[in-house]
């Protein structure tokens, strides 16, 4: 019979986890703001008596501060993705091998959304190979702990009939 209590609770852990995750990440990484790179707007007002020279002054300061902010987001979603990475493949690893069914559960799942969020933040800086290197690994890693789990849960089995 299906156990609602354990289903929810199991949830509720995965969530907080997820959450708690989130709200770590973006305390030890706070977001970048363009205006702490730059002194003007993202765009070029449109103004009208506005002589070329200004005009190009005016991208090229525009095109640095863009070039700026970019280069620290990267570095921010970089970082956030390997914190989420690291808690999310520490949240598995407990999960695999506690012994409390909804706890291990909502550490798994949990676990393996937060993986999932970080690798989101960093998804568009990489390179199509990249991306797709990303994706394979995560899930060959997905296959090996289901494989760990299946095991542990076979060997806890053979231990009961003895």
């Amino acid at each position: 019979m299906i156990d609602f209590k354990k289903i929810a609770l199991t949830f509720a852990i995965a969530v907080l986890l997820i959450i708690f995750v989130v709200l770590l990440a973006d305390l030890i990484f706070p977001e970048n703001r363009y205006e702490q790179y730059c002194d003007q707007e993202p765009y070029l007002p449109k103004v009208e008596n506005l002589s070329e020279t200004t005009a190009r002054e005016l991208d090229e300061k525009n095109r640095e501060c863009n070039e700026l902010f970019n280069t620290y987001q990267e570095k921010r979603n970089r970082n956030t993705f390997i914190l989420m990475a690291i808690l999310g493949f520490v949240a598995l690893i407990f999960g695999i091998f506690i012994k409390i069914e909804s706890l291990s559960a909502g550490l798994i799942f949990g676990g393996a959304i937060v993986i999932i969020i970080g690798a989101t933040r960093i998804f568009g800086d990489l390179g199509r190979l990249s991306r797709t290197l990303l994706v394979g690994v995560g899930f060959a890693v997905l296959v090996y702990f289901t494989y760990k789990l299946s095991n542990n849960k076979k060997a806890k089995k053979k231990s009961r009939k003895r």
